[in-house]
């Protein structure tokens, strides 16, 4: 049973990096040159776009959050594929902390950028496809 229930969190954790690196991270980054191409081109025509620095400020910090949790969550990953049996019993909770704060934060990614960017079906879609 223990079994089985780690296997099914290794997996967890390997599609949650697989998404945030493949599909979540990329999209992110396109945003975060189209609001920073924006903000440049305010600036070169000699006004200012505080809002939009705030914008490129807040997703610049959630792209680097997203990035750093995702390379923690692969590093438990692999740490835990090679690690003695007794050691990985305290592996599962601190790697759910781990999956939390990474969804936690592509979720915050999901509501800044606009939907025609998102790469993945919201929630929304996913709970009223007709």
């Amino acid at each position: 049973m223990v079994e089985t229930y780690n296997k099914t969190v290794n997996v967890e954790g390997q599609l949650m990096v697989l998404m945030a690196n493949r599909y979540i991270l990329p999209a992110a980054l396109q945003y975060q040159t189209q609001v920073a191409q924006s903000v440049s081109a305010v600036k070169a025509a000699g006004a200012k776009s505080v809002e939009g620095k705030k914008l490129l400020d807040a997703l610049t910090k959630l792209v680097d959050q997203l990035k750093q949790r995702s390379d923690k969550l692969a590093h438990a990953l692999e740490h835990e594929a090679t690690a003695t049996p007794r050691s990985t019993r305290a592996l599962p909770g601190r790697r759910h902390t781990r999956d939390d704060r990474a969804a936690g934060t592509g979720d915050a990614i999901e509501i800044t950028m606009p939907h025609e960017l998102w790469p993945l079906a919201t929630y929304r879609e996913m709970l009223f496809i007709k």
